[in-house]
C-alpha cells in the first residue's frame, strides 16, 4: 500500500443533516491547503442524483483536487442494481464500484445443507433438529418480512422462523429481535431475486443463517410440501476460496451515465461487501455500538 503514509481524516457527515454541499466542498478545499496526494471520498450526491456536473458536489470538489495534481477516488454508490444509478461518474475521478470477497462466514441448514452467513457464531448451539416455520406462506407482506408486532398470533415459540431480507442494513437484525421476542429460537434470512448470491455476515442476537436467493427456493420448496419440516443452524467458523468470488454486489450502482460524455464508469471494482472490522466484545446479544 503506502508504508509510513500519513492519513488526514475531514469530518463532512452528519447523524441529524446528513453531508451539505457547502461541509463537503470545505472539507476537499481543506484537503487540498493541507497538500494531501489522495482524495478518498465513499460519499455520493443525495437523490436526486445528478443529471450534469454543475449539480454534482463532489465533481466540483475533485475538479479543484485533480487541477492540484490531487488523485480523487471516489464511491459509486449504493443505488444498484438498475440501471443509471451512478451517484458520481466525473472523467477526472477514480469511480470504484463494489464485489463480494472469497471469504464467508458459514452456517448450515436443514435436512439437506445450505451455506449461509452470521457474524453470530455462538460457543453452545443445540444439534437437534428444530420445527421450521414461515409464518409469511400465506402471503402477508408483515409476516414475509417479519416485521414488528407481526408474528403475534402465530406459534414461533422454540421454532426457525423464515423471513425474507430486507436489503443488507440493520432492518435485518431487527426482524431477529421480534422473531426472539416472539419465542422463536432461530432465523433464516432468505434472499430475495435482486439479492442473487450476495450474503451479508451481519451481527445477530440469536442463531440466524442468511441464505441465497436459489437456496431460498428450496428451502420454501421443502417446507411447501412437508407437513412437519425441521432444520438447524450450526456455525462453522470461516471458510475461504468461495466461488462465485470476486462477483459484483447487487447494490453496487450502475452505468451508464448521460452527462460525463459517455465515459464508461465505475473504473473498476473492488472488495466491499463483508469487510469486517474489531469489536470490542463477543458479537451476540449485545447492544450495537
Amino acid at each position: 500500500m503506502a508504508p509510513r503514509a500519513f492519513i488526514s481524516v475531514y469530518k463532512n457527515c452528519w447523524i441529524d443533516i446528513g453531508f451539505p454541499s457547502v461541509d463537503v466542498i470545505a472539507g476537499i478545499d481543506q484537503a487540498i491547503q493541507d497538500g494531501v496526494d489522495i482524495l478518498q471520498m465513499s460519499i455520493v450526491p443525495k437523490h436526486p442524483l445528478p443529471d450534469s456536473f454543475s449539480k454534482d458536489d463532489v465533481a466540483i470538489g475533485t475538479y479543484s483536487a485533480m487541477q492540484k495534481d490531487i488523485f480523487p477516488c471516489v464511491a459509486v454508490g449504493n443505488n444498484g442494481p438498475s440501471l443509471e444509478t451512478l451517484g458520481c461518474a466525473a472523467p477526472w475521478d477514480m469511480v470504484v464500484g463494489a464485489t463480494t470477497i472469497d471469504r464467508r462466514i458459514r452456517v448450515t441448514g436443514n435436512g439437506q445443507q445450505f451455506h449461509g452467513e452470521s457474524a453470530y457464531q455462538p460457543n453452545i448451539v443445540t444439534n437437534k433438529f428444530l420445527p421450521l416455520i414461515f409464518p409469511g406462506s400465506n402471503g402477508q407482506i408483515d409476516q414475509l418480512i417479519c416485521r414488528n408486532n407481526s408474528l403475534n398470533g402465530i406459534n414461533v415459540r422454540g421454532k426457525i422462523v423464515m423471513c425474507y431480507a430486507m436489503g443488507r442494513g440493520t432492518e435485518n437484525i431487527e426482524k431477529g429481535d421480534v422473531v426472539k421476542n416472539a419465542g422463536g429460537v432461530g432465523m433464516i434470512i432468505m434472499n430475495l431475486l435482486p439479492d442473487g448470491f450476495i450474503t451479508y455476515s451481519t451481527t445477530h442476537h440469536l442463531p440466524v443463517s442468511r441464505v441465497s436467493y436459489i437456496d431460498s427456493l428450496q428451502i420454501e420448496d421443502y417446507i411447501a410440501t412437508n407437513s412437519t419440516p425441521i432444520a438447524k443452524i450450526t456455525f462453522g467458523g470461516a471458510i475461504f476460496g468461495t466461488r462465485p468470488a470476486l462477483a459484483l454486489a447487487y447494490f453496487s450502482s450502475r452505468g451508464p451515465t448521460k452527462y460525463n460524455g459517455n465515459i464508461v464508469k465505475p473504473d473498476v471494482i473492488a472488495p466491499g461487501v463483508n469487510i469486517l472490522s474489531a469489536w470490542t466484545a463477543e458479537v451476540g446479544p449485545f447492544p450495537l455500538v
